[in-house]
């Protein structure tokens, strides 16, 4: 049987009819949560990709975190194949273009390895100066201990012709462990459970729209929603809400370097041959210099 692995971002159409109207289709959102307060989680922000095929214009929307006032930290999977130009942050009513696009490398889009991204805005949001720390360690679960967590994320909340991007949150006790999630006897749980954090099922979840989206525990950001999988019927649709949902989040704690590598430095992924490569022509330049004297 084919294990299906639904992730969690939404996907609408915008199709150009005449008087330039535009048709959404609604995917979900957080389910069974409730509206999140803005003040108390500033740093919550929505992000919409676009993706343009012929007469149809495709928009995937998924949701990320401020972790400074110039970095967004949210899932790989939702920038995959993106450019600059294809993203847009919003806060509200404020929106805010993307910089450049921080894919860690490692990323793989069958197993989910590495699903985090850092996006780096062109400005900071004016009425942000709050932000979220990374934080998070295995012994906060030692000995099957589960954590009351919150996860946050933006969806639809009416079938109507515009979209409606209101950021809900809900509650989730979350575990961590070779056993901690659903069917963890099964390879691509066996090979990937260090990566996550597991949601015990309830009707209470992340929905499509929610995937890079933050899991706060203790007060710090722990997880980035991911993907999820219906655990008695693999072949099943990912149906939003239903207590046979497993969902997991990618702990972030494996990647503190990663992050605070490309924060500090902005430029952490030059791979080692281009280094080598910058430094040979500039000691080439240096050498013309010289003897141009």
């Amino acid at each position: 049987m084919i294990q299906i692995i639904f992730v969690l971002f939404l996907l609408f159409n915008v199709v150009i009819l005449e008087r330039n109207v535009s048709n959404y289709e609604n995917k979900g959102l957080i389910a069974n949560g409730q509206e999140y307060d803005i003040d108390k989680y500033p740093f919550v922000v929505g992000i919409i990709m676009k993706i343009v095929l012929k007469s149809t214009t495709k928009h995937s929307i998924c949701t990320g975190s401020l972790i400074s006032q110039w970095f967004v930290l949210t899932a790989a999977h939702c920038t995959e194949l993106m450019t600059i130009s294809d993203i847009n942050v919003f806060h509200g009513d404020s929106y805010r273009h993307i910089e450049r696009i921080y894919q860690h490398d490692m990323y793989n889009p069958i197993t989910f390895l590495a699903d985090i991204c850092l996006l780096k805005l062109q400005r900071p949001f004016k009425n942000v100066n709050r932000y979220i720390s990374v934080s998070g360690h295995p012994d906060d679960f030692a000995h099957g201990k589960s954590l009351n967590c919150v996860v946050i994320g933006f969806g639809r909340t009416a079938d109507t012709p515009y979209p409606n991007f209101i950021g809900y949150m809900t509650n989730s006790n979350v575990t961590y462990g070779p056993t901690a999630c659903q069917l963890s006897n099964r390879s691509s749980i066996k090979e990937t459970w260090k990566e996550y954090l597991c949601s015990k099922p309830d009707i209470h979840m992340v929905c499509p729209g929610d995937s890079g989206g933050p899991m706060i525990c203790n007060g710090f950001l722990y997880g980035i929603a991911s993907h999820g999988y219906n655990f008695k019927d693999l072949n099943t649709d990912f149906e939003c809400g239903s207590p046979d949902i497993q969902t997991r989040h990618l702990f972030v704690y494996s990647y503190r370097k990663w992050i605070t590598d490309i924060t500090n430095t902005g430029n952490p992924l030059i791979p080692y041959y281009s280094l080598y490569f910058t430094s040979i022509m500039l000691v080439l330049y240096l050498h013309c210099e010289y003897f141009m004297k």
